[in-house]
């Protein structure tokens, strides 16, 4: 559990472009992504720190278990990867998401 106030103050700010309107390659490039709590370093995703991209690339070390939690899951290809390494001998795959987007059909479901 992260305590500190920087990492919400990064996620405060993001959220607030996102309230004044400014959405997915509208959004500036201007929080954090590297942070350091209490000598663990602690890595931001979000949409400007390319975190479609960072997922995708910490995929191919996993070789036991995936495991996630997100408001919701929007990109096809890294479902796909999801899958494809579980094919690939990954013995789990578990995840927390918002039940909300299933039912709009926004999100692609793994079923793992």
């Amino acid at each position: 559990m992260i305590t500190g106030t920087t990492l919400a103050g990064v996620y405060l700010a993001e959220f607030e472009e996102m309230w004044a309107g400014s959405l997915h390659e509208d959004k500036a490039d201007s929080t954090a992504h590297l942070l350091d709590w209490d000598g663990t370093g602690v890595e931001n995703f979000s949409p400007t720190g390319l975190a479609a991209s960072e997922v995708w690339d910490e995929l191919d070390h996993a070789d036991q278990t995936i495991h996630f939690g997100m408001f919701c899951w929007t990109d096809d290809p890294l479902a796909g990867r999801v899958v494809e390494r579980l094919g690939a001998g990954v013995e789990e795959g578990r995840g927390v998401a918002d039940e909300t987007r299933e039912t709009e059909g926004g999100s692609t479901l793994i079923d793992v």
